[in-house]
This record gives C-alpha cells, sequence and structure tokens, in this order.
C-alpha cells in the first residue's frame, strides 16, 4: 500500500476501535438502554470541543513527551524507543482527550449521586 493509503488505514482502524471500546466502556456506566445513538450524540460533543485544537493537543503532548522520553534516554532507554513514544504520543493524544471528556462526564454524574438518602 502506499504511504498515504497505509496511514489512512491506520486512522481508521484506531478510531473504530476506540469507538468501539469507549462505547463497551461508558455504557457500563449509563442507563439502561444505552442506545448507539446516545453514545455518539456525546462523541460528537467530545469531538466538537477536541477538534480545534487538536494540533495544540499535538504540540502539548509531543512536548510532555520529549521531556519525558529525555529522562528515560539518559536511564538507558534506546532513542528509537523515545522517538517512538513521541510519535504514538501525537497520534493518539486526541483520542485519549476525547475519551477524557465522556468519561468526565460520567464521573460527574457519579459524583452528584448521593449515596446515602
Amino acid at each position: 500500500l502506499p504511504r498515504v493509503a497505509a496511514g489512512a488505514l491506520r486512522i481508521a482502524a484506531a478510531a473504530s476501535g476506540f469507538i468501539a471500546l469507549t462505547y463497551f466502556d461508558v455504557r457500563r456506566f449509563r442507563q439502561r438502554p444505552y442506545a448507539f445513538v446516545d453514545f455518539f450524540r456525546e462523541l460528537r460533543g467530545a469531538l466538537r470541543l477536541v477538534l480545534p485544537v487538536v494540533p495544540f493537543l499535538v504540540m502539548g503532548f509531543s512536548f510532555a513527551l520529549l521531556i519525558i522520553a529525555s529522562v528515560l534516554e539518559k536511564v538507558g532507554l534506546p532513542e528509537r524507543l523515545g522517538e517512538e513514544l513521541i510519535v504514538y504520543g501525537q497520534f493518539y493524544a486526541p483520542f485519549t482527550v476525547v475519551y477524557w471528556i465522556i468519561k468526565k462526564d460520567w464521573l460527574a454524574v457519579e459524583v452528584d449521586a448521593t449515596v446515602l438518602p
């Protein structure tokens, strides 16, 4: 496959896996029945928050991971592994932030729910 097609396929596979795993994770904590349509509504809301700031997220995560990789390199981590950490961190950081936003909404509901009457 050409590099562009391989990259597009990789992004599509990562996004599909992310959507499926996030749905099954969040579904455990939502009221039954939790329809896929409701999940996509939450996902769309999270994406609306994240998409405009993706370049800044990538830069921020890259900076943080560069510092981590530099420290780990001083400890003895091969340079190649540090570079992979940064590259994969750039790629998956937006997915992570979307997941945190969706999960944050659930956590807010859980914290507000009281156990005692």
